[in-house]
């Protein structure tokens, strides 16, 4: 199996995505030197931009947006209308270019403001673009990195493994070392295209925003921008990559690629070579041994708790083709790629989250509720409608999602009898949740009803816990997230949270 895995994943083994936040040099820096910043700002469009132009890429695009605008009234009618808007609206932010391409992922990741189909249909956003030409390439990187390509590279792959909004990859060689690596180079001109189209977004945000006072568009605008702008310079993944593997140096079976050299426009990285986290889906091989897929599905979960609790630094995009899964000799790794956009709390936001998922394990939806109405900074939820309601919705939602287990220790065999005890200790009940992805996604849909406003930070949390619960699931069906969570959720309500921003 691992074989014939290895040979047919060697092709998909592109390395991250498109990373960085802007910065002020494109000189290559030794890695040692970066410094993570945890909450970036949209630096980029602080640009100026020509006035003119930007009117006449305003009037264009209210041109691309045109047939979604006109058809919104059919999707009120049916669900297949509703649908078909979904992909109407889904071709037209194609249409519109990379900043808009990237609008649309990120709204697929806030099933707190947008309907659950609009989101499912948006995630199917590909960013996928002409490559530029390798004679590009080969300039950028000689003109970033201060060498020929003959002296840094044995070989450097002309056909690119893959090419996204922002930039595209490579396979290359070191000639210094004989070492594999992928070699991330950014399109020509892509900031400046961004940056225009974010200029002509955050007018149109402001223009919405009387309509739809609740979302707090120019707001929800601003975070768009920061996280777009941590995907405008790769030095901003490498600084990722290397907390990450500082984070997880103690082990070899969370790994992530190790960062070479980054500039601006470049980063060279090790090439991981793995399986795909997709195949190890149970439909996709069903005969894979039960406890590999426990294996699998228990390492990525507790990677995912390790970040959020102890590290206070997670992964924000963890989409199944930015997970593998590498069978070796001595260890087994679950590789995480792709670390353009991360998150860190603050010390509230973190308290807040873990005395959510605390409520959740204890399957008192009073208490989560009462926590997703603590996730407005500003404390007011001005904007919510019958709050009441909503608790006793999230109560009744908690319960319909419940099922019973029979099982002495329900939660498998990588759950020690000590965590089975924590669980009584914390008054958790002998019943499971069916899904623990459907149920925050349910419970996302209850506070776009009641128009209750969280933090983007909060959502970003609860996404990526979607994610991960999914990818739990599907590849070891019964997983429960919450249970293996158990132990990282008594250790931060016992005082044990180590890290915040302050």
């Amino acid at each position: 199996f691992s074989s014939a895995m290895f040979s047919r994943t060697r092709q998909l083994c592109l390395i991250g995505g498109i990373a960085g936040a802007a910065a002020l040099t494109s000189e290559p820096k030794p890695l040692q030197t970066l410094q993570h910043v945890s909450r970036p700002q949209p630096i980029f469009m602080l640009e100026k931009v020509s006035a003119l132009r930007t009117v006449f890429r305003l009037m264009q695009l209210l041109f691309l947006a045109l047939p979604p605008l006109l058809l919104l009234p059919l999707a009120q009618l049916s669900e297949e209308w509703n649908r078909f808007w979904c992909q109407v609206l889904k071709d037209s932010l194609e249409s519109m270019g990379p900043c808009f391409v990237k609008l649309g992922q990120w709204g697929a990741t806030r099933n707190d403001l947008l309907p659950r189909q609009v989101c499912e249909v948006l995630s199917d956003l590909h960013g996928n673009v002409t490559p530029h030409s390798f004679s590009y390439t080969k300039r950028i990187i000689e003109k970033e990195l201060g060498d020929s390509i003959g002296n840094l590279f044995e070989y450097l792959d002309p056909k690119p493994l893959g090419s996204g909004s922002i930039a595209q990859v490579h396979r290359g060689v070191l000639k210094s070392s004989g070492e594999e690596v992928a070699v991330k180079v950014c399109h020509p001109r892509v900031q400046e295209h961004i940056t225009q189209d974010y200029v002509c977004l955050k007018w149109i945000a402001r223009l919405v925003d009387p309509f739809a006072k609740w979302m707090s568009l120019p707001e929800q605008a601003e975070h768009f921008g920061c996280n777009l702008s941590l995907q405008m310079d790769m030095r901003k993944e490498a600084e990722n990559l290397e907390l990450f593997n500082d984070h997880f140096k103690g082990t070899a079976r969370v790994l992530f690629p190790k960062p070479l050299q980054s500039t601006e426009k470049v980063l060279v990285e090790t090439l991981q070579v793995a399986s795909p986290i997709e195949c190890f889906y149970r439909e996709a091989e069903p005969l894979l041994p039960a406890e590999l897929r426990a294996e699998v599905a228990k390492v990525g979960v507790e990677a995912y708790f390790q970040m959020i609790i102890t590290d206070n630094l997670f992964h924000c995009d963890l989409h199944p083709g930015n997970m593998m899964y590498k069978l070796g000799r001595e260890v087994n790794s679950f590789i995480l790629l792709d670390t353009a956009i991360v998150q860190s709390l603050s010390k509230q936001e973190q308290l807040t989250s873990v005395k959510m998922m605390m409520a959740l394990m204890q399957k008192d939806g009073l208490a989560a509720a009462s926590s997703l109405l603590d996730m407005d900074s500003t404390g007011l939820q001005k904007f919510c409608e019958r709050p009441e309601e909503f608790k006793q919705r999230m109560a009744d939602l908690v319960k319909q999602e419940l099922v019973s287990v029979p099982d002495e220790n329900p939660y498998g065999a990588f759950v020690p009898h000590w965590a089975i005890g924590a669980r009584h200790a914390l008054g958790l009940s002998r019943e499971k949740y069916k899904d623990v992805g459907e149920l925050l996604r349910q419970t996302l849909e209850l506070v776009r009803e009641h128009k209750v406003r969280i933090d983007a930070p909060y959502a970003s949390l609860l996404f990526s816990t979607i994610l991960l619960a999914d990818m739990a699931s599907k590849v070891d069906p019964g997983f429960d997230l919450l249970a293996h969570g158990s132990k990282w959720f008594f250790h931060s309500a016992m005082g044990g949270i180590t890290k915040h921003v302050v």
